[in-house]
């Protein structure tokens, strides 16, 4: 089969779609699938990739400007795309807003190519005002009709799907949750994890909390800094790219930050953690809370992130901020303590990619074999 893949970015960008995209693609190759994957390529992230990857170069202006990613494409490779699309037999397009997965659905429709997309998120709550309203009328005008002419449409989380059912029919959608390479991740023996709580600077009697993700508003940094100050012998590890919010103004001693870090150094970062504390809302699935649990590391997230986990909500410890404060939350989480094999071997099975992959594949191959709608 040959594929048409396209997301936001390439994974130089860092960040979770870019990573489940990419993780898709290499496996969809190594089953013998021919695909080209598509994403922008703003001069400040460089790729470097397959050489089937068709890396666009794009002005990253709203992101450095704004605060929201929307790379804008170079539109001299127009015609470019288009010969990718006529080239393919299904197009796959990692989620709707994005200005080169709109003109690569329009592309598709005209030469009647299949399309499957998978909607990672729902509205994102920014805290500026203009940019929340231009979300709105983004979502209403470009990624509800995009769902509802797609072939095919996936979901990452039952919460993503429930804010669309009712403009994707239930026998056009399903639910599949990101896929993890498990062999990359895994609960270490106890006198490695001791020696990479050395090397970042922690002793093994300390209480060591991660959180890992764009510096945003919608993370819930506000809540991690009153807890950070409230209870000043935890340690915070903050792993992220400054945005709308910089931790390093804080100046709070206990409060580490690190630029974003590769696929290998993240394992690192988990296994040195006693709980990953992701308290923020608007998300669908994120990548770091699936490959926290895989590494063995519990997980405190908002009720909103866990509502996203259907029947298995019990892998994660929630945290209400209408009932409880967030110190109160990871005081309760870390009393629970933790079964580290129990909750690797919880995540393994259910958010392992070669599994994924295979129902992907299932879905691409139907959408293909279906005439146009």
């Amino acid at each position: 089969m040959r594929i048409l893949a396209s997301s936001n970015y390439f994974p130089e960008h860092v960040g979770g779609i870019e990573r489940v995209a990419g993780d898709l693609v290499h496996a969809l190759r190594g089953r013998g699938h021919t695909v080209q994957w598509v994403a922008a390529e703003p001069s400040d992230y460089p790729h470097r990739g397959n050489a089937e990857d068709a890396p666009i170069p794009a002005w990253n202006v709203t992101e450095r400007r704004l605060g929201f990613p929307y790379p804008l494409p170079d539109p001299r490779y127009r015609r470019a795309l288009g010969e990718i699309v006529e080239a393919s037999d299904v197009v796959h397009l990692h989620d709707c807003l994005y200005a080169t997965n709109l003109m690569l659905f329009r592309m598709a429709l005209k030469m009647g190519r299949p399309v499957v997309i998978t909607q990672h998120v729902t509205e994102v709550p920014y805290r500026r005002w203009l940019v929340r309203s231009i979300q709105g009328e983004a979502y209403r005008l470009l990624t509800e009709p995009m769902l509802a002419r797609a072939d095919r449409v996936v979901f990452v989380s039952e919460r993503v799907r429930a804010r669309f059912q009712d403009v994707v029919s239930c026998h056009r959608s399903e639910v599949i949750e990101n896929g993890i390479e498990v062999s990359g991740f895994a609960p270490p023996p106890a006198a490695e994890r001791h020696q990479i709580r050395q090397e970042l600077g922690f002793d093994e009697a300390e209480t060591v909390l991660l959180f890992a993700g764009r510096f945003v508003a919608k993370k819930g940094l506000a809540h991690i800094r009153a807890a950070a100050a409230q209870q000043p012998s935890w340690r915070w590890l903050l792993v992220g790219r400054t945005d709308d919010e910089d931790p390093r103004s804080w100046h709070l001693a206990n409060v580490t930050v690190v630029d974003p870090v590769g696929h290998e150094r993240m394992r690192a970062m988990y296994v040195a953690a006693d709980l990953l504390v992701m308290p923020g809302v608007g998300e669908g699935l994120p990548v770091v809370v699936q490959e926290a649990l895989v590494s063995g590391t519990p997980v405190l997230t908002s009720v909103d992130t866990a509502a996203g986990l259907a029947g298995h909500r019990a892998l994660v410890y929630e945290w209400d901020s209408a009932t409880d404060s967030l110190s109160g939350a990871i005081a309760k989480s870390l009393e629970q303590g933790r079964d580290v094999e129990a909750i690797s071997m919880q995540a393994r099975q259910r958010w392992d990619l070669a599994e994924v992959v295979k129902r992907y594949e299932a879905l691409m191959e139907t959408a293909r074999a279906r005439p146009r709608r």
